[in-house]
């Protein structure tokens, strides 16, 4: 049978496959040592986060400290995060929330967006 390869030719492509893939997890494995610092960053990020979800007292806890020692600096990071979340809009357009003025500052993220919206 001249055009069917023999077992012995699978054996030999199979052997010489399964060596390639070995030398392809060796090589993964090696590079992939770069990234361990910062996976574990982000493992210690993580866990930090799920703790905080578990103890949330102890969250409040420092924000209050923040406020008392600190509550102009408190303040102004309050301003700056409720400014990001759209909070700011009726300081920005001189109206309400709901519809912010074509006139607001250009600084103003709400500016020209949320026009007839329905609060309810």
């Amino acid at each position: 049978m001249i055009g069917k390869p023999h077992a012995t030719d699978w054996a030999a492509r199979r052997a010489a496959l399964v060596q390639r893939s070995r030398t392809l997890r060796a090589g993964l494995a090696a590079d992939a040592q770069a990234l361990r610092p910062a996976l574990a960053a982000v493992d210690a990020v993580r866990d930090g986060l799920h703790w905080l979800r578990a103890h949330p007292l102890w969250l409040a806890a420092a924000v209050g400290l923040v406020v008392l020692r600190r509550p102009r600096r408190a303040l102004r990071w309050a301003w700056r995060w409720g400014r990001g979340c759209g909070l700011r809009a009726a300081h920005c357009s001189g109206g309400s929330a709901a519809e912010p003025s074509a006139r607001s500052p250009p600084g103003c993220p709400q500016r020209g967006r949320l026009r007839n919206v329905s609060l309810l």
